[in-house]
Parts: structure tokens; sequence; C-alpha cells
């Protein structure tokens, strides 16, 4: 689908929601930031796949946010997104990602910064996830670790937090943003002590830290 047509597609759903949106948008997208973003594209560093824009867009999200990149704005419509706490740069950088399509089946990636070092980390990290995401590369031991919400355990209640706070303490877990945690330890190893220090809870603690099925993502399904 190319951009005239997500712009159409866009612009009826937020029809149904009222002009005030319609209006606000541009307000919203175009600050001065963003603009700055724009005009470093000239100094980009890219990448193309041989994929569509929505198998790129969504694969992009998805590594964004297992590599805890806070997203800061992002649009499908006009294809890009921006990032900020970025570790090894300022917490405040901003990197512009924008997504060109070349075609149905070919997708541009171009890395914007007025930050040359946080330019390049990203473009490390982003294009190696998404190259694991499309079967382009193998996953590291970094990559293969699991990656796992704090809402699963608040969601048992009150003794949820409990569990995870005792579980960060021992290592188990290292505390990585507000909304995410990462397993450390193999699961294997830790289950008896899981049973003999939460015997009532254990089933529901080993549902939450047991590794899905890995696959890769499928993007395919994106509105047309």
């Amino acid at each position: 689908m190319m951009v005239w047509q997500r712009l159409v597609a866009m612009v009826m759903v937020m029809g149904l929601c009222g002009c005030a949106v319609l209006w606000d948008l541009p307000k919203t997208i175009w600050g001065s930031s963003t603009r700055a973003l724009e005009e470093a594209r000239s100094n980009a560093i890219t990448k193309t796949y041989d994929k569509g824009y929505w198998d790129c867009f969504g694969a992009a999200l998805d590594v964004a946010k297992k590599k805890s990149y806070v997203i800061f704005e992002k649009d499908e419509v006009r294809g890009f997104m921006v990032i900020i706490g970025i570790p090894g740069a300022v917490n405040t950088t901003e990197v512009g990602i924008f997504f060109v399509e070349l075609n149905d089946h070919q997708t541009r990636i171009e890395l914007s910064s007025l930050s040359t070092n946080a330019k390049r980390i990203v473009a490390k990290n982003l294009f190696h996830g998404m190259d694991i995401v499309f079967g382009l590369a193998t996953p590291d031991k970094e990559e293969e670790m699991t990656f796992i919400d704090k809402q699963k355990f608040f969601d048992m209640g009150s003794i949820g937090g409990q569990i995870l706070n005792r579980l960060i303490d021992k290592g188990w877990l290292e505390d990585i943003s507000q909304t995410q945690v990462r397993l450390k330890k193999n699961v294997d190893t830790i289950r008896d002590e899981l049973r003999r220090l939460y015997p009532q809870e254990y089933d529901q603690i080993l549902n939450i830290l047991q590794p899905p099925q890995i696959q890769p993502a499928d993007h395919t399904s994106a509105p047309q």
C-alpha cells in the first residue's frame, strides 16, 4: 500500500473521531525537533530491506521496544518514528527512523539524528534486530534473553509486586525499564527454589518466566 493510500485510510478513520483530531495532527507531528531530524536525513544511515512497508515498520517498532527505547513520536502515515532513551547517549537525544516505501516489496530505512554517536548506536542495534526478525541473522545470547512485562506480575494481585521485587533482588530478573524486566537465569535452574519460596503461586510464576515459542514477526495482516 503506497503512502497516499495509507493517508486516505487514516483520514477516514480519524474523521470518525472528530475534526479536531485532523486539525491538531500537524501541530503534534511537525515540531521543531522533527523538522531538524528531517533536515538531517541528508546524512542518514540507511538500509534497504526486501520487505513491505508494514513489515518493516512493525519489525522496527518491535525491536525498539525490545531495546527499551522510548517511542517519543510515531506516525504510520508519514512513515516515521522518533526514539529517545538511547543507552550510551544523552537520555533526551532524538533519533528519527524514516521509512521510504520503494515499492510493495521493498522499503528503505533511514536513520537521522543531530548526534552522530546516537545515530550509529541505533543503526547497529536496530538493523541487527530487524535482520533477526527477517531471518537474515542468527540471534546472539543477548537477543535470546526473555523480556517480561511487569504487568504480568501485577496481574497476580498485591503479592505479584512483592514477588517481582524479590526476584529482582535475587538477581534472577533485571529491572531494565518502567514496564519490563529481563530474565537473567535459566528457568530450569531456579525451579526448585521458586517452588519452595512460592508453593501456591509457583505455576503462575512459571508461566510468566517460561520463554515463549519464538516466532518470526508477522505484520502482513496490517490494515490495507
